[in-house]
């Protein structure tokens, strides 16, 4: 059992307390950024009450890494991968070798790497979390209601090369699809 370090400092397991009454969506395709927000909302709020953070937050980050869906790395038709974060892999754990664009030395260039790939939505927001819950980027947990220090945090810890990462996911945040997400 994975368990995390709340703000109480005590541990406890993931999702222990939360019980499903129905399937969590998992489509593969949006007809808008409220599509996507509303497919999302589900398993980011499963997640966001367990570490206590922002679901919005976590949709925000989601938004900014597949355009609102439209581009999930290694998405295939009818393969669909579900890697919602950009989350990368080693070649051990099942992947897609994906084309992406990585800022070196400040300089966006076009790469190839392995991105991770998932069952489900519900797979990948937990494996979120668990890094999230690695050493360098543990302190977002305690940020969980500050987007901004979420943010900036994320990219401080080196979540992404890009250096203007924190504003963008910060502009993702407000955008009017998720004014209505509480």
């Amino acid at each position: 059992t994975l368990s995390v370090l709340p703000k109480d400092k005590s541990p406890r397991p993931i999702s222990s307390k939360l019980k499903l009454t129905e399937p969590l969506p998992n489509k593969t395709r949006f007809n808008s950024s409220k599509d996507f927000v509303q497919t999302m909302l589900p398993h980011a709020k499963l997640v966001a009450a367990e570490y206590e953070v922002d679901p919005k937050i976590l949709i925000a980050h989601a938004a900014l890494e597949t355009n609102w869906g439209r581009s999930i790395p290694g998405h295939k038709a009818g393969n669909p991968c579900y890697n919602l974060f950009g989350i990368k892999s080693s070649k051990k754990a099942p992947h897609r070798k994906v084309k992406t664009h990585e800022y070196r030395r400040g300089v966006k260039r076009t790469e190839y790497a392995h991105f991770r790939v998932y069952r489900d939505y519900s797979d990948c927001f937990n494996d979120y979390m668990k890094l999230m819950n690695k050493t360098r980027f543990k302190k977002v947990l305690n940020l969980g209601d500050n987007p901004r220090a979420y943010f900036t945090h994320l990219q401080k810890a080196g979540y992404a090369t890009d250096p203007k990462y924190a504003d963008k996911l910060m502009r993702v945040y407000n955008h009017p699809s998720l004014k209505s997400v509480s």
